[in-house]
């Protein structure tokens, strides 16, 4: 039964997640419910609540159902789900007819072992007949506040929960939030139905957050701070947010003007104002990595669930506490360093938030308010503290990355520097290596050849990401892909036990991955490792030298008449890898050697289809996969690729005029 299963759980969360250790609270709070009690799990962003219900939903006999507020927010799980060959579906507003009965027969015949839905759905006949045939083992409520009316969420909806846990049998029922306050947990257990729960609470604060303000003193000196903490993030994704969509798009102008060029094709914008196939197409091109900067206003929300966002940054006043939080909370939840901005025009961005609220006439949202005024004026308080005080947690004033009080950052006078100019001219100084010990130089070699690995593996991330039309950080987040890279496995075995590989990726990815290892492992000279007198920035050097030697080699053996399979063999490569170092060669070819490409690798025809397909389309940054159903499945995914390469390297040209 499920109390014999208790025993095994670490054992469990290593085979189904590739995890090796629980963080705080999640054995209990699994442990509650796999002994049918319900539970509330109060639990910061980034603190694995997902896990809480998914691991046992594997453990129990019979079917999940998690109750989400946002249909983006379920897309995400199902797909992480699917991607470790777990069974889970999503029934939602979007689904056709076919889709909706496959789906709903799917649950009632006990298919699914997760199934998720909006709580509007809650009272179809259709769906609950589908769960009275089914025996459901737990109900997970994601996103509890929102049936509190205290809370900043507050969605009616959600008041259907417990008479819809009646009417499957009241199995065990789990809530989950990241924020709430006294009075909202209260509220939170009444509404659900489960006074007597037992309840989990983590500490909400988030170490890995630096959290800043700003004070600006024109609009232009706010936008050229922004510009500049874009320019100076050195990996990862941003979210900008603003108060209103003019400002949204105003904003996402000028950054695509004063950010550096890589920059500009990677930035845009995100309001409720823009039809709906434009926000799906910028959302998910942010989830997959296309974009790396989305001005939005909150209308960008709850389903944002990346774990590479490594800024997240204010353009104005949010409405509550509770909002900048969650909004905040966006960022670091790989568990990696991330920056929390706030850059205002204090007078008048207050001034203009508290009139349109006023206006409304509610009490409870002005109250709420008042502490976001206090916040702005801060003076020399500690901003993390004042937050962790707020909500009722506490702060032992030890945090290294504390808030901009505590360690600030300077942001030079907009009036003297460009973003681009800093992003150029910027240089990190560090102590001499002369300063340091054999095994302190060593350490930190070994430390930038981990680095090295790790764009070579993001790299590899992309393509497989992009060829299977899913967010980047389904297949691996940044935090498993380091410790890849740190561990640099050489077989499946020694892979296998590194964080985030569990058998099914294993069984996906193994072989991909070693063999990217063994290359880079391959390219280093005998024994660099323990030559300390070559520092990083050389070693850095070469190694990009030969990821291009790689893809001028590729190229060459294409000129030479190899096909794609010739050029795996020759190079020891995998053919993802291949068309990914011939992408990467087409982009930046000097010459016309490109042209070859339609001739010897798509055929002449199929790529005059593709190029009158690709001049049609409006928007062409849209996730392969898209691009693959629009041809019925007609081209392989990498023929798709390459042709996409070529169509837009030569567009880009012709933009140009003439060379010669």
């Amino acid at each position: 039964m499920a109390v014999s299963r208790l025993s095994n759980l670490g054992q469990s969360l290593k085979e189904h997640f590739g995890f090796e250790s629980f963080r705080p609270l999640q054995e209990d709070i699994i442990s509650e419910v796999m002994q049918g009690r319900s539970a509330v799990a109060i639990l910061p962003t980034g603190a694995g609540k997902s896990i809480c219900y998914q691991l046992p939903a594997l453990l129990l006999d019979g079917c999940t159902i998690v109750i989400s507020p946002l249909i983006s927010l379920m897309k995400d799980q199902v797909d992480g789900l699917l991607e470790r060959g777990i069974k889970a579906l999503a029934i939602t507003s979007h689904d056709t007819l076919e889709e909706a009965r496959q789906k709903l027969a799917s649950l009632a015949t006990g298919q699914a072992k997760i199934v998720f839905v909006s709580p509007e759905r809650l009272g179809n006949e259709r769906f609950l007949y589908a769960c009275s045939q089914s025996k459901i083992s737990l109900l997970a409520v994601d996103e509890a506040h929102c049936v509190s009316q205290w809370g900043h969420d507050f969605r009616p909806e959600y008041r259907l929960i417990p008479e819809f846990h009646d009417k499957i049998g009241s199995p065990p029922l789990m809530a989950l939030t990241a924020t709430a306050q006294a009075k909202v947990q209260i509220d939170l257990m009444k509404g659900l139905g489960i006074e007597h729960a037992a309840m989990f609470k983590a500490s909400i604060d988030r170490p890995n957050l630096w959290i800043g303000m700003q004070h600006c003193e024109t609009q232009q000196a706010r936008r050229s701070s922004i510009a500049w903490l874009i320019a100076n993030q050195t990996s990862g994704s941003t979210i900008v947010y603003a108060t209103s969509r003019k400002d949204c798009e105003e904003l996402a102008d000028y950054l695509s003007q004063a950010l550096p060029p890589e920059y500009r094709k990677q930035v845009a914008s995100y309001h409720a104002g823009m039809n709906a196939e434009k926000r799906t197409s910028v959302h998910n091109r942010f989830m997959s990595g296309f974009l790396k900067v989305v001005v939005a206003t909150n209308a960008f929300g709850m389903g944002i669930d990346k774990s590479d966002i490594r800024q997240v940054i204010h353009a104005g006043v949010p409405d509550s506490l509770e909002a900048y939080f969650q909004e905040i909370g966006r960022a670091g939840r790989d568990g990696l360093g991330a920056r929390c901005m706030m850059v205002l025009l204090p007078g008048s961005d207050v001034k203009r938030r508290e009139f349109l609220m006023r206006e409304s006439s509610d009490r409870q949202a002005l109250a709420r308010f008042a502490k976001v005024r206090d916040w702005v004026w801060l003076g020399d308080r500690c901003r993390r503290g004042f937050l962790l005080d707020y909500f009722g947690d506490t702060h032992d004033g030890k945090n290294p990355v504390c808030c901009s009080t505590c360690h600030p950052l300077t942001i030079p006078d907009s009036a003297l520097y460009a973003a681009k100019t800093i992003k150029k001219n910027s240089k990190t100084t560090s102590p001499s290596s002369r300063s340091r010990s054999p095994d302190d130089v060593a350490q930190l070699l070994s430390d930038a050849l981990a680095d090295l690995l790790f764009e070579q593996l993001r790299e590899w991330r992309a393509a497989v990401a992009q060829k299977a039309d899913l967010p980047a950080y389904i297949v691996f987040g940044d935090r498993d892909l380091m410790g890849i890279a740190q561990a640099a496995p050489v077989d499946l075995e020694l892979l296998a036990a590194c964080r985030g590989v569990g058998p099914h990726k294993l069984s996906i990815y193994g072989q991909d991955l070693v063999e990217i290892v063994k290359c880079f492992v391959a390219t280093l000279a005998p024994g660099s490792l323990h030559q300390t007198a070559v520092v990083p920035q050389m070693e850095a050097k070469r190694e990009k030298k030969t990821l291009h030697q790689l893809r001028k080699s590729a190229a060459a053996l294409l000129a030479a008449g190899s096909g794609i399979e010739e050029i795996t063999k020759r190079l020891d490569r995998s053919a993802d890898t291949i068309v990914q170092y011939l992408c990467d060669w087409i982009a930046t070819a000097p010459d016309d050697s490109w042209k070859e490409i339609p001739r010897k690798l798509l055929g002449n025809e199929d790529y005059r289809i593709m190029s009158a397909h690709f001049a049609s389309m409006a928007d062409l940054e849209v996730p392969l996969k898209s691009i693959y159903q629009m041809f019925a499945g007609s081209f392989h995914y990498d023929k798709l690729r390459l042709g996409l390469a070529v169509w837009q390297h030569r567009d880009s040209r012709s933009k140009l005029g003439p060379t010669g």
